[in-house]
């Protein structure tokens, strides 16, 4: 096992996003959002949002992260790294969980056509809390129902102020290192594409809904720090299988269901 980490000195974009939706009984409207980062100066590319009508959660997280992806390939990115904590979107991204409801398949679809355009694509979940620029976005077009891209230079301050997955996303430079069961709530996991069959065609991935089996024993890698700090967090490549037992609980702002549970809505 392996950390998945960016070094310091890494040059390429990162694309945050974020989705959020008033439950049917408020009118079912939502909105989503996207920051496009340039590393290692965490410049702001673009950063934009956009109101939904009609959507849910899910759909929401999915509109956030195909415009990221749309956003980053029109500047010209060959390698991208998508962060959100939306754990279902990710995760179905990354084929380690079914995808079966008609309005998410023709989403991840999308994704998978866009994401065909790249030349490598990893993925990070994290926290809300990590995702704050991306999450202040969404509630803006939440409340104002209004679309836009930022354009302002202090709101882009702001944003810059806010994003904190850059404390998340870099390698440790620690070198010390402690063992912990996998039992262990709070770590990170990662197996490498060599690990998920490549034969799988994309129909598989989403529809397949035979456990994934893990053959790499009982253990995980984990460091001092991250172990004390408890901070949730996932990161593999487009190939890769990430598998936790600790599930993030993410709601519709505190209005709908509960993303943890993986319920496609």
């Amino acid at each position: 096992m392996f950390y998945a980490r960016l070094p310091r000195n890494y040059r390429g974009f990162v694309v945050s996003f974020d989705g959020s939706a008033k439950t049917v009984k408020y009118g079912g409207y939502g909105s989503c959002s996207w920051v496009l980062w340039s590393l290692p100066e965490w410049k702001i590319v673009i950063a934009a949002n956009t109101y939904l009508p009609s959507t849910t959660v899910n759909v929401a997280e999915y509109t956030g992260m195909n415009n990221g992806v749309k956003a980053a390939i029109a500047h010209g990115a060959e390698d991208l790294v998508i962060v959100g904590d939306s754990s279902l979107a990710i995760q179905q991204s990354l084929g380690v969980i079914a995808c079966r409801k008609e309005s998410l398949l023709t989403l991840l679809y999308i994704h998978k056509e866009l994401t065909a355009q790249l030349r490598s694509v990893k993925y990070l979940h994290v926290v809300r809390e990590y995702n704050a620029a991306a999450d202040s976005q969404a509630t803006e077009a939440l409340e104002s129902k209004v679309s836009r891209v930022v354009l302002a230079k202090p709101r882009k301050s702001e944003l810059v102020t806010l994003n904190r997955i850059q404390e998340m996303i870099y390698e440790s430079n620690e070198d010390t290192a402690e063992v912990v069961p996998r039992e262990a709530e709070h770590h990170v996991h990662v197996l490498t594409g060599s690990e998920f069959s490549q034969q799988k065609t994309f129909e598989h991935f989403v529809r397949d809904d035979t456990t994934i089996k893990n053959e790499y024993g009982n253990m995980a890698v984990m460091t001092r720090r991250q172990a004390e700090a408890k901070k949730h967090v996932r990161f593999a490549n487009e190939h890769a299988e990430v598998i936790s037992k600790s599930h993030e609980q993410r709601g519709e702002r505190g209005e709908g269901a509960n993303e943890s549970s993986f319920v496609e809505r």
